[in-house]
């Protein structure tokens, strides 16, 4: 019979299951005991759910997945490996550019591809799905967990420099009560002050420009090289003998 063991083994080497092991694996999902989500597995999964990330119900349990452009596939594939480092398992997969095009607001766009990560699927990421959604995602109020690791997350995935004014958080898909938890932590946690913007008829919020450098500084440590972009020329403002401490200081945990 197979294992639990062999079926992980396979799929952290991204080698595809055959018909008696999916149906074996959906059997041991099913019977899984509780994933120990550990303080920095939580910062990545509500760090996802800010950005591109879903909780997904599947019968009676749940799962984690984010998609993002082939393009930031090594962003993707940390955040798998930081979760793998974390205990849970994890399933990493591709889609090359062309497979497919849309139409948004009548224009075609062209699919570049998607770099995915799916976590098992387990009663641990319930409580997620029933703190997030209800039925669409909204910030709960447990955001005020949010900590520097899940911050970074947020911002690689939906964040973007504004120069010479700060930074933006594409928040557009919360509703406005969800926009004000999200300001009060900012300012709580991280003494970071944010406006909430329209942006035609959303909202998103703007982090003004004394706090800008700030907010960089707090999330720097773990944002990876590929990602830098995101933080235009001040990703020059620090030598790499200060990124190091600073990276060693506070992300040394998770590397």
């Amino acid at each position: 019979m197979v294992t639990r063991e062999q079926i992980e083994a396979k799929l952290r080497d991204n080698i595809p299951l055959i018909k008696g092991e999916k149906i074996a694996w959906s059997n041991i999902r099913r019977t899984a005991p509780e994933l120990e989500i550990t303080p920095n597995a939580e910062q990545v999964i509500i760090g996802s759910l800010l950005g591109d990330g879903s909780i997904i119900r599947k019968r009676t349990n749940c799962l984690l997945t984010f998609n993002h452009s082939l393009t930031q596939a090594d962003y993707a594939f940390y955040k798998v490996n930081l979760l793998q480092k974390e205990g849970i398992t994890m399933r990493y997969e591709e889609m090359p550019h062309s497979y497919r095009q849309g139409c948004i607001n009548g224009r075609l766009i062209k699919d570049n591809g998607y770099a995915r990560g799916i976590t098992e699927v387990n009663v641990a990421f319930n409580k997620y799905r029933d703190e997030w959604y209800s039925p669409n995602k909204q910030v709960p109020d447990s955001i005020i967990k949010l900590a520097p690791l899940g911050l970074a997350i947020w911002y690689m995935d939906d964040g973007a420099i504004h120069y010479p004014t700060g930074a933006y958080l594409s928040t557009n898909g919360f509703n406005h009560e969800s926009q004000l938890k999200l300001v009060e932590v900012l300012r709580n946690n991280f003494d970071v002050t944010a406006r909430i913007h329209k942006n035609k008829d959303k909202e998103i919020l703007f982090v003004v420009q004394k706090d800008r450098d700030k907010f960089l500084d707090i999330i720097r440590p773990y944002v990876i090289g590929s990602m830098l972009y995101k933080f235009g020329s001040y990703a020059n403002t620090m030598t790499d003998e200060e990124y190091k401490e600073l990276e060693l200081e506070l992300f040394g945990s998770i590397n």
